[in-house]
């Protein structure tokens, strides 16, 4: 099974180029947001790439979470874009793990590692 993670500080995040991509693929991760895309702080976020505009519509997508790093679309597009398919502070990879076992998104300022999910009690 592959799964996208972050491997540098900053955080997860596509690029505009990955999001229009998924755009393109009519993917589920990607949705159009409610808002005025003349707004300071929608400016804002369309610049440091969290949104994306296309004939005037906002869109953002779902590809941080954790459930959704398994997504064909965005393994497709990350295996193709390379480094452009990285957000702004991102540089993302692709982990191979055993199908079949439960795992979890462990993350330390950005930086991401698959773990098998276990049980703890405290």
């Amino acid at each position: 099974m592959k799964v996208v993670i972050n491997k540098c500080y900053g955080g997860f995040g596509i690029s505009n180029e990955a999001r229009l991509a998924l755009i393109g693929h009519n993917s589920k991760l990607v949705r159009p947001v409610e808002c005025d895309s003349n707004d300071r702080a929608i400016q804002s976020m369309i610049k440091h790439g969290q949104f994306t505009v296309i004939d005037g519509k906002v869109y953002t997508d779902d590809a941080s979470n954790d459930e959704n790093r398994t997504d064909k679309d965005l393994i497709e597009i990350v295996e193709r874009l390379g480094e452009k398919a990285n957000g702004e502070y991102a540089k993302l990879a692709i982990v191979e793990i055993p199908d079949g076992i439960e795992w979890e998104i462990d993350e330390y300022d950005g930086i991401e590692s698959i773990e098998e999910t276990h049980r703890s009690w405290s």
